[in-house]
């Protein structure tokens, strides 16, 4: 994880991830109403609305507002707040928004929500690194559902900049990212009229010039 046989440039220091971030593991929702997807209730994250460093709020599942308890509230999401999945898909990550706000997340999950020393964006990636992904295989449990400790998971190294370093880094990844969605969403679209093009193309309801 760390830089074999190279000092950090002036300024970094290593830490581990729970001496700058707050570490809290997600409680299990029995009452999920499994396939709620009508805009009614409390949104709740799971690792599979993860993708791309991002929630996909299409598909995530609710929880009636009269089933979340009162003491729910510490598991409610802030925006700047990341998640990591720690059972099934272990090591997936997305960057709460605003639009997120007041969400809860699953018990698959761990929120992560960084302290004054370490920026969301900067620490989103440093968790998508192929680095951090080698360090969660290697103390990640079980075989037929893996998972990973909380204890294991604050343990991961974090080679950290200066918080002016930690904002170039971060806006950097995350225009990388946009793009990345930008070009997906192309892919996507173009995929579909390829399909929609071959059926008129085939049955002969558009002609070729």
């Amino acid at each position: 994880m760390s830089r074999p046989n190279s000092p950090l440039p002036p300024g970094w220091r290593e830490v581990r991830l729970a001496e700058v971030c707050e570490l809290q593991g997600g409680p299990s929702w029995a009452t999920l109403r499994t396939g709620q997807h009508d805009g009614e209730g409390v949104p709740l994250v799971r690792p599979r609305d993860i993708s791309d460093r991002r929630i996909t709020p299409d598909g995530v599942g609710r929880l009636p507002e009269g089933a979340v308890p009162v003491q729910s509230s510490h598991h409610r999401l802030r925006p700047g707040d990341v998640l990591l999945a720690r059972s099934g898909a272990v090591g997936r990550t997305a960057l709460v928004s605003e639009q997120q706000a007041g969400w809860l997340f699953s018990g698959h999950l761990v929120r992560i929500r960084p302290l004054d020393d370490v920026l969301p964006d900067f620490l989103v990636g440093h968790l998508s690194r192929p680095a951090v992904a080698t360090y969660i295989a290697r103390h990640t449990r079980g075989s037929t559902i893996q998972h990973i400790s909380l204890r294991d998971l604050g343990g991961i190294p974090v080679a950290l900049p200066p918080l002016h370093t930690q904002r170039e880094i971060g806006g950097q990844l995350a225009a990388l990212d946009e793009k990345v969605r930008i070009h997906t969403e192309i892919a996507r679209t173009t995929a579909e009229l390829r399909e929609t093009l071959g059926d008129l193309l085939f049955t002969g309801l558009l002609g070729t010039r």
